[in-house]
């Protein structure tokens, strides 16, 4: 998918072991420069944290993701990693619930992709946007385990189907 602004976006497919079935995929963005050829999110996304844009991208990346999904069989599923930014700003669950609801597909087939970063500054912002979307039936995996201060107790205190542990 373009956004018409260069960014697109790219589905890495999740497959059944067993069966090789496609049971998900997890959005990932890509920013091609004629110059520079494809720019990695590593250096993009922190410019978009920086100057607030990642709020508006990441809900066009979650409304897309939705979209995309909404054209695949009901039991297929979609991933998106949220900016612990994104997940800050207050009224950012009503941006995904809305991506949801347009997109007309089940809460459950959004699994949001956290990292351990965004728990460690305790946040009532964080701990109200993690509420509200379990709260709706949207599922949570938590990225890059344990890249940085890892703990265990995330893993009770919060509604993670999902560890994603860094290589």
């Amino acid at each position: 998918i373009d956004s018409g602004d260069q960014l697109q976006l790219y589905f890495q497919p999740k497959v059944d072991a067993i069966s090789g079935l496609p049971v998900g995929a997890e959005v990932l963005m890509r920013w091609p420069q004629p110059e520079r050829g494809m720019v990695s999110p590593g250096e993009f996304i922190p410019v978009a944290e920086e100057t607030g844009a990642i709020i508006t991208l990441g809900n066009w990346i979650t409304a897309q993701a939705a979209r995309a999904a909404a054209q695949w069989p009901e039991d297929v599923t979609i991933a998106v990693n949220l900016s612990p930014v994104q997940i800050r700003a207050p009224g950012s669950a009503l941006g995904i619930l809305n991506a949801i609801r347009d997109a007309r597909i089940a809460p459950s087939r959004l699994e949001l992709e956290i990292t351990e970063t965004v728990l460690l500054d305790h946040s009532r912002n964080t701990e109200t946007f993690i509420a509200e979307l379990a709260a709706a039936g949207v599922r949570f995996a938590l990225d890059d385990f344990g890249t940085g201060y890892s703990s265990l107790g995330y893993l009770s205190k919060y509604p993670f189907g999902k560890i994603k542990v860094d290589r």
